[in-house]
């Protein structure tokens, strides 16, 4: 049986396809295979927590359970440096393939 996601009015289909009522949005077919599978993925398995009203327990609920994860997977694909710092008072992460340093 083929998984069909659905986040309130929206359809996600197997293919990433989004179906809005009568709105059909399909993936870009520009992405790569991988980049449409992460994509699909990621619609279909989103953060398991909603917004509450307060944007730093909500940005800490993302950063450990949504985008933790991703960037463990992605880290053990590419060999990166990752140096945290603050730019114009917001906070950053500067991402730098190993090879580049």
């Amino acid at each position: 049986m083929t998984k069909v996601a659905q986040h309130g009015s929206a359809r996600i289909g197997p293919d990433g396809t989004v179906r809005i009522q009568d709105l059909v949005v399909p993936l870009s077919s520009y992405l790569s295979d991988e980049a449409r599978q992460a994509a699909i993925d990621q619609a279909r398995n989103p953060p398991a927590f909603m917004f509450d009203g307060d944007p730093a327990v909500y940005r800490a609920k993302m950063d450990e359970q949504f985008y933790a994860p991703r960037l463990e997977q992605a880290r053990k694909r590419h060999a990166v440096n990752v140096t945290s710092k603050t730019m114009g008072g917001v906070m950053t992460d500067e991402v730098v393939p190993v090879e580049g340093s």
